[in-house]
């Protein structure tokens, strides 16, 4: 239904668009229609809406029309929007709440003694009414002068040690830190002196709910005045007076005309900054309610210049100041485009008493700052002033409200705005200097705040910095880096010329300095070294040694080598004119494919591997586009190898700088060859072999193939050093009972291979099967489980496990890092560069990301290749130079970030982000935060586009699958660990994953196998409450209240609140009425109630919980009763029309024991479980045939939130493709591929059973039993 005031508030503010006015004379209302624009259409609205209109009009534009006109009589007196937030800010109802909004400083008085600051702090109390005010959910009221009792306790630390002065000065500020304020027992201060050294210090924490940090200031300034021995002048006005002329300005034309603009905002209102996460998932307890506080000056002469600057450019230094506030954080923010939360001083214009009046004034700005767009510093500054300045005209309508508004429209219920600029407060220069302080502030991360200290003596106090972050909320040293980041940014801007600000600005960042491209390339190599030579210099001298070994015959050194120089002649012999040629080799693992490698290498050509598994049509594409001068095939070696006039006699001196080209899989479909020089691979090469001691007594296993440049390290690596390369027999495929018979039979001592080759290892070997002489794994190519390297140790006793990364394009390998027995992150480290390389995270604009910040991973230093075969233009899109360095670097396209120690951490593929209502989400990120939960062994998080706006479904595979969180529970932990838009809408539970045919998670499928049962997952708690007389009346109570304070008369019992515009603070305000004016709900705390109000969030769901707290044991006693008749509880649906003998002995038998028992036809069921809406659990039993169509009404039914809570399946036929199932089944009686089918096909629980005919009632009755 419709609020009739702000449908009237719109038609005004829309007519007055069009040049139609209105006034009020006597009561009447008047209009003037300058531009003729007064329709007949319109005038009828208006006189609909006459009443509103009227009352809209009436209202006071300025407090002192607003005093002038009213004499109110009341002793409570409304809140402000923000005062109700610090309110609801103190309870846990709220997402990182649970603490009150308090400031804390230390006053430094010099000579004054502790008598005199006592004297006038008295004074001050009884001036200031809110220093005597009491707060609770419902206003405030003013205690009188001799109701409040404090005491002021004082400190002599003049005479103690140093150490003990420290340790003394430390407690005091824990304890103040540490407090807690009641807001409804003032008085809301607590003051104590410090007598020191260099003078006496007055001590005051102040609840920020009846005095902002401008008041604050007040009452400091104010008492250097009585001090001094000066008057203060008489106050005219109160708080109070505000406070009313606020509630009543609410609903004002002003009121509506800003709220028409803040709508119009709101649509394109970008979301908070998204601050990195530190990459583990946190317990409830790590999210303290500490602050700490970081603080730096800068000194009067830097200052003194940014000041003169901004001047020059005539914007002011809050403006240049949040300009540099807003860069920093756009460093560290993934969304570049964000809004920033401005507390703003709102203190009306009255009379001459502007600034003498102490309370809570402020309210919220929420300031759209974009960094989207490069622009110099002072067009940036000048860009966010614009839309402040705009901003500000509109502030009738509070932020508070805006926020509001914008949690209508957002699928988050409680929207945060946890990144705070302060602004800048003005030192007086009068007695009484501020040395210490800290603020808390719930729901704030970090609280930048900014003080003026210019009048200061201190040259080396011009402008103090203050950061207040919440911890918990990010990573300590994050924070310490950004607080770094900004003070350096501002003193350098102080000491650079104006014209500088005409550049864009630049950031400074502490850990990025230190990530510059510099590496070595590694020792030996030099332009002409060739990655053939180390083989065949070893081949001449040990040509006995065995070099391969494959499934037909084994080699030795000598033979190795004498073939490949058959083959090395024949290129030289054929192809002598074409000293740069590719040679394309198209051949199945065997020792004849390796001696091809090495021949085409030492005739000087360059080689370039066709993997024979590839479809005929793809393997053609690759032939034509890298233009190869011939093809060696089995049919092509053996005649070579047959032609004695083939054999080379001496090798060639000139060589092909390039060693090979490998094709890899184009984001455009189309392979792209990479275009490997010797030099490059060499440097990869050298580095593993002197890190893990690579030798004549190494035997590998040859796993990967041709194609894949792992095989380099296999090949070029092992033969290079003296060692033995095992193929397996390619007939077999990946079969890795044959792998572990190899490593067994040649004592195998390096295993390399993808991770996902691993696994299959580790699933083959049983408890006795051993790998002992392995000393090293390899494990590149994609993501590894966490708990796989300690699999492996568990068969590969004797192996140190190393996990590498990196892309073809930058020499096989560069980045490793050596998995420990214990892992602490839920993921495995990409790690540090390779000796001879450099890999780093940079950003859009190629600049180095601070440390957690996600971006570009990038390959830098001497493994990089020279480009693509044939492209020029892509080899220039991804190998690009950094310009301040003139390095050349390869971007990879995968998402990493730096962690601590400077390690790399890999995000996952770039082209794996998805954007959700404008949220760049990081899939990775989700899956790295689940893995990080307890009992998770690994997740697959997919984005599916079909249902609704596009939602996450998180897929899970628990290490103990009969424990699992709930969709709840997985969402409560995640909130502490991810932004809102990173947690996931859905979370199933699977057995295992879908693979693709390269052995990776098949997320594609699994985001189509979901898409049309995923919606049935929303939360189907069904709820009787309407239909329990005992709740009506209280209903009606509650409603009442709701309608008054939420202004909307048309909210029925069952309306979700939250769907219709009511906020955790206007919640607040009814659960504080609740508890006050309702008798039921006498003795309850308004924040449990208000707790309860989010968790269930209708007239009727309050009701219901505020009835059971009062009613336990009658709440008890219909659990009991439930137990008791357990048929109005449970209802088995016998499913299908065709007679079976079964089916009549079940029916008979589960009647006979009180069980509910209907048969029902194909569309008969859906109507069935209607009527039987109010039963708690419901089953089914199909047969045979009838399974599928049993799981496609199921399906239907979770569609509609009526819940099965196990269906049975006895004797089913097999599954069919299109059947997908979110519930639990049994099956009874199932042959072994109907049971592998509906196991696929289910992705709930499935239990398996054997009977005979008289057995299948009592495995149905211990299930239900079990269920129970």
């Amino acid at each position: 239904m419709q609020d009739t005031k702000k449908v009237a508030g719109e038609l005004l503010v829309e007519l007055e668009k069009k040049g139609v006015t209105f006034e009020t004379v006597d009561g009447k209302l008047k209009y003037k229609d300058s531009k003729g624009n007064f329709t007949e259409n319109s005038k009828e609205k208006v006189k609909k809406y006459k009443e509103e209109i009227i009352e809209i009009l009436k209202k006071k534009q300025t407090i002192d029309e607003f005093i002038t006109d009213n004499d109110y009589e009341t002793n409570v007196y409304p809140l402000t929007d923000v005062q109700a937030a610090y309110l609801v800010g103190k309870t846990e109802a709220v997402k990182w709440g649970g603490i009150g909004c308090k400031g804390y400083i230390e006053v430094d008085f010099g000579s004054y003694s502790a008598e005199e600051l006592s004297r006038a702090w008295k004074v001050l109390v009884n001036r200031h009414e809110m220093l005597r005010a009491k707060v609770t959910e419902v206003g405030f009221e003013i205690l009188e002068r001799d109701e409040i009792d404090y005491e002021i306790k004082i400190v002599n630390l003049q005479k103690m040690a140093e150490r003990e002065k420290v340790d003394t000065l430390s407690k005091i500020r824990e304890d103040f830190s540490e407090y807690v304020f009641h807001t409804e027992e003032p008085p809301l201060f607590k003051v104590l002196i410090t007598k020191r050294i260099e003078g006496n210090f007055f001590h005051l924490l102040v609840d920020l709910i009846v005095s902002d940090f401008a008041s604050v200031q007040l009452l400091i300034s104010e008492m250097g005045e009585l001090l001094k021995g000066a008057s203060l002048e008489k106050i005219r006005y109160k708080f109070s007076d505000y406070a009313m002329f606020n509630q009543q300005r609410k609903g004002s034309l002003k009121w509506h005309q800003d709220r028409m603009y803040w709508l119009e905002r709101l649509k394109k209102l970008p979301e908070a900054p998204i601050l990195p996460q530190d990459g583990r998932a946190a317990d409830k307890c790590e999210n303290t309610y500490e602050f700490y506080r970081f603080q730096k000056h800068i000194n009067q002469s830097d200052w003194k210049r940014i000041k003169e600057i901004a001047g020059e450019y005539g914007v002011t230094v809050s403006s240049v100041l949040i300009g540099i506030y807003a860069e920093v954080i756009s460093r560290w923010s993934s969304n570049k485009h964000f809004t920033l939360n401005l507390p703003i001083q709102n203190r009306p214009t009255i009379g001459n008493n502007t600034n003498s009046i102490v309370g809570d004034f402020t309210a919220v700005n929420l300031l759209e700052v974009n960094v989207t767009q490069n622009m110099s510093f002072i067009e940036r500054v000048k860009e966010i002033t614009k839309r402040l300045m705009e901003d500000l005209e509109h502030n009738s309508f509070s932020g508070v409200e805006v926020l509001r508004e914008l949690s209508k429209v957002s699928e988050e219920k409680e929207l945060l705005m946890p990144i705070v600029f302060t602004g800048v407060l003005k030192t007086d220069g009068t007695v009484g200097t501020i040395e210490y302080g800290f603020s808390h502030t719930p729901q704030v991360w970090i609280d930048c705040q900014i003080v003026d200290e210019i009048d200061s003596e201190d040259q080396e106090k011009g402008l103090m910095i203050s950061w207040d972050t919440r911890k918990g909320a990010i990573k300590e040293s994050i924070v310490t880096e950004m607080f770094e980041s900004f003070t350096e940014t501002i003193r350098i801007l102080g000491i650079k010329h104006s014209e500088e600000w005409k550049n864009p600005l630049e950031i400074i960042v502490p850990s990025a300095s230190k990530k510059k491209v510099i590496c070595e390339r590694n020792k030996g190599i030099t332009n002409q070294s060739r990655i053939q030579q180390r083989f065949v210099k070893y081949a001449k001298k040990n040509s006995n040694k065995t070099a391969v070994i494959d499934a037909v015959e084994t080699v030795t050194y000598g033979e190795l080598l004498e073939r490949a120089e058959y083959i090395a002649g024949y290129l030289r012999k054929e192809f002598v004119e074409n000293r740069t040629g590719l040679v394309a080799i198209r051949m199945k693992k065997s020792v004849n494919q390796i001696a091809a490698v090495m021949g085409v290498l030492i005739a000087g050509f360059s080689y370039l591997p066709i993997d024979i598994k590839q479809p005929l049509a793809r393997q053609e594409k690759i032939l034509s586009k890298a233009n190869v001068i011939v093809e060696l095939d089995e049919k092509k070696v053996n005649m070579i190898l047959q032609n004695l006039e083939y054999r080379l006699e001496k090798h060639p001196e000139f060589q092909n700088p390039i060693a090979y080209v490998i094709f890899t899989s184009g984001s455009t479909g189309e392979p792209k060859g990479v275009v490997m020089s010797h030099t490059a691979a060499q440097n990869t090469l050298i580095s593993i072999e002197n890190m893990y001691n690579i030798s004549e007594e190494d035997t590998i296993l040859g796993i990967a193939e041709l194609s894949f440049d792992l095989s380099v390290f296999d090949i070029f690596s092992v033969l290079g050093v003296g060692g033995t390369l095992v193929l397996p027999n390619p007939e077999k495929g990946p079969d890795a009972s044959h792998w572990g018979r190899l490593l067994n039979e040649y004592k195998v001592t390096l295993w390399n291979s993808v991770p996902a080759q691993a696994e299959m290892l580790d699933a083959f070997a049983s408890k006795s099967e051993s790998y002992p002489t392995v000393r090293l794994v390899l494990l590149s190519g994609d993501w590894i489980n966490t708990s796989l390297p300690g699999r492996l140790r568990k068969i590969m006793t004797n192996a140190q496990m190393i996990s590498l990364g990196g892309a073809t394009e930058g020499g096989i390998w560069s980045i490793y890092h050596e998995i420990d027995e214990i892992e602490e992150r839920p993921t495995i480290l990409y790690g540090k560069a390779l000796p001879g390389q450099w890999m780093g995270v940079v950003d859009e604009e190629l600049r180095i990301c601070p440390e957690y910040v996600s971006g570009q991973i990038a390959i830098g230093g001497y493994s990089l290749a020279e480009g693509y075969l044939g492209d020029t233009i892509l080899t220039k899109e991804k190998f690009v130079y950094l310009e301040e360095e003139k390095n050349r670097i390869y971007l990879t396209g995968d998402n990493g970030r730096y962690v601590e120690n400077g390690d790399i951490e890999f995000l996952g593929r770039l082209d794996n982000q998805v954007k959700i209502n404008g949220h760049r989400i990081e899939i990775a990120e989700i899956e790295n935060a689940i893995r990080g939960m307890q009992n998770i062994e690994d997740c697959c998080v997919v984005y599916n586009q079909s249902i609704g706006k596009g939602v996450l479904i998180a897929f899970i595979k628990n290490k103990i699958s009969s424990i699992s969180y709930t969709k709840e529970e997985y969402r409560k932990q995640l909130a502490f660990f991810l932004p809102p838009a990173m947690i996931p809408s859905e979370f199933v539970n699977v057995e295992s994953f879908p693979l693709s045919t390269n052995g990776k998670i098949d997320r594609k499928g699994l985001a189509e196998s979901i898409q049309k049962n995923i919606k049935v997952k929303h939360n189907a708690k069904a709820t009787l409450i309407s239909q329990k007389k005992e709740y009506v009346e209280l209903a009606k109570s509650i409603k009442k209240i709701v309608c008054s304070i939420s202004g909307n008369d048309y909210i029925d019992y069952e309306d979700n609140l939250l769907e219709n515009g009511l906020d955790s603070l206007l919640l607040s305000q009814i659960s504080g009425r609740i508890v006050s004016d309702i008798q039921e709900a006498q003795g309850m705390r308004f924040d449990e109630i208000l707790r309860a109000s989010l968790t269930m969030p209708t007239i009727m769901g309050i009701a219901q919980y505020i009835s059971d707290c009062k009613n336990p044991s009658k709440n008890q006693m219909h659990s009991n009763a439930g137990n008791q008749t357990r048929n109005s509880y449970t209802v088995v649906y016998i499913f299908g029309d065709n007679e079976n003998e079964i089916r009549d002995v079940l029916i008979e038998k589960l009647s006979a024991s009180n069980i509910s028992c209907k048969r029902v036809g194909g569309q008969e069921i859906i109507e069935r479980c209607h009527e039987d809406i109010n039963v708690k659990k419901k089953y089914i039993i199909a047969f045979s045939e009838m399974a599928s169509l049993c799981i496609t009404k199921a399906s239907e039914l979770l569609g509609e939130n009526i819940i099965i809570n196990r269906i049975f399946l006895i004797n089913p036929s097999k599954a069919k493709e299109s059947d997908l199932y979110l519930g639990d089944i049994s099956i009874i009686d199932g042959n072994s591929v109907a049971i592998k089918s509906w196991e696929k096909a289910v992705l709930g629980n499935v239990r398996e059973f054997e009977s005979n005919s008289n057995d299948i009632f009592d495995i149905i009755m211990r299930e239900l039993e079990n269920d129970k």
